[in-house]
Parts: C-alpha cells; structure tokens; sequence
C-alpha cells in the first residue's frame, strides 16, 4: 500500500522540478518591446555607405541587467546576438554584404540601456547609373536592395517606431522630379517613418571638380614627412652659415653687379658753336 505515498512523492519532486526550471528562465527583452529603432544610412560620393542603428527598449523586470550581460557575452558575435535576440541584425541592404560590425551599449537619459549597431557597405547601397556632361557628372541611385528588410507584398513599409535617414553625400544634387515630396530636408537628408510606397525612387547627381584642390596642409605634411627634407634643412642653415660669414664678400659683388648693369644717361648740354667768338 506504498503505492499512493511514492505518486505523492513524485508528484512533489516534479513540482520542485519544474519550480527550478522557471527560476532558470533568462529574462530577455523581445522585439516587440522595441520602443524605438532608428537607422541611419550615411552614403558616401563613392557609393559605399556606412550604417549606425539604434535599438532602444521598454524592459520589464531584469531585462535590461540581462542586456547588459548579454553585451559582454555576445559582442562582437553577431551570431551569438541573433540568437538570443533573432531581431538585432542588419536592417539595411544585405546582411551577408555588411562589413566591420561593431556593437555599442549606450545609456538613454533615464539610465537605460540602448544597443548600437554599426557596420559598413564598400559597393552596393548606392549605384552609379550614368556618366553626363563629359565624364563631369555622376548620377547615382539608391539601391533596391538599401530597404529589402522592410519589403513586404512588393511595398515599402516602415512603422511610426522606425525610422530611416539617408543621408546624401557632401554636394550631391537631388532629383526631386523622382522623390515624393516631403521626404527630403534642406540638409539633403531623406527621411522615412511611418512610410507606406510601392516604390522609393532615390537618384542625385554629384559634380566632379575639373582639378583637385590643392590640399596644402596635406603638402606641407608630404614635404615633412619626406626623407629628403632633414637634407633640405641642413642645405638652408649650410647657406646661411656661408652668406652670414662672406657678407661683406657678397655684399661688394652685389654692389658690383649692380654699378655694371646699370645704364647712367647723362643729359645732353646745348652745343656751342666754335666759330663763334
């Protein structure tokens, strides 16, 4: 009649079981708790681009302790990021064409926790799509594949949580013909949230200068930095070692040099006639 008393007993320990299990479970924030994302696309006139995403959150309990620890723990991994966080990747172009991944934990103003992520695209954010006035102008055109993650059904959309700025390179000229109107700032920043399109035509042109300027403190450093210029120094105090001792040498050949190629006119008196008496 033991029969009750070891159910009783092994419902006890699998109670104490499961009571243990919960108490294991990490408390990690999920996507859903993103309170804000933003993404910043910074294109450059050679059409790389470089990409600064902010993740910023509403914790509950010892979520954000948890971050914090998974920060240490997964950094620089992006595979060990994605999986305990499936949402924190690369959101614009293509994932597998980001480069130099770099993750930062910042602070928001209340004191919380917000993740950085930044990497690199060397081609492909931006596609140059002709040549014009003799090789002078370049126009270029944002890539299809720049917001892939927020196509969906064939249409663009992002959320009034996200939002999206591109950021144009230094000069570049805006085809507003092509944009939708209120998209594009007087700092050539185009910004996107709350955004529904089945297409975002994004083309500018940058003018390439006839000649580089001449970068003058970067000359000055090239002359400094050059092997040739400890030799060049030492030829100048040489010189001036030899002018200060021979001065007065120099001095009369100089005197010289000028009396012999100076031209003296004198003026002419009014003759005399000497047959006159």
């Amino acid at each position: 009649m033991r029969t009750p008393w070891i159910i009783g007993i092994g419902f006890l320990l699998l109670l104490l079981s499961g009571q243990a299990v919960a108490q294991t479970v990490i408390p990690r924030v999920t996507e859903n708790r993103v309170s804000f994302h933003s993404i910043d696309i910074f294109l450059q006139e050679d059409g790389s681009a470089r990409v600064v995403e902010q993740f910023f959150f509403s914790f509950f309990a010892d979520e954000a302790a948890q971050l914090e620890k998974d920060f240490e723990e997964n950094t620089p991994s992006l595979f060990e990021w994605k999986r305990d966080y499936p949402f924190i990747h690369p959101y614009a172009g293509i994932e597998s064409q980001a480069e130099s991944l770099d993750f930062f934990l910042r602070q928001t103003v209340s004191g919380q926790p917000t993740l950085e992520l930044s990497y690199n695209y060397p081609v492909g954010l931006a596609q140059k799509v002709a040549t014009e006035n003799q090789g002078r102008t370049a126009r270029w055109k944002l890539s299809d594949s720049a917001l892939l993650n927020f196509i969906s059904a064939g249409s663009i959309s992002i959320d009034a949580k996200t939002q999206v700025k591109i950021y144009l390179p230094t000069g570049a000229v805006v085809d507003k013909r092509l944009l939708q109107q209120g998209l594009l700032d007087n700092s050539n920043v185009i910004t996107l949230s709350n955004f529904q399109s089945n297409a975002l035509n994004v083309q500018y042109a940058i003018l390439t200068p006839i000649a580089d300027p001449i970068d003058t403190s970067k000359f000055i450093s090239d002359v400094v930095g050059s092997p040739l210029f400890f030799f060049l120094v030492v030829a100048l105090v040489l010189a001036g070692i030899y002018a200060y001792l021979n001065r007065e040498s120099l001095s009369e050949k100089i005197e010289d040099y000028i009396v012999e190629h100076s031209e003296f006119k004198t003026a002419k008196g009014p003759e005399v006639d000497n047959d006159l008496e």
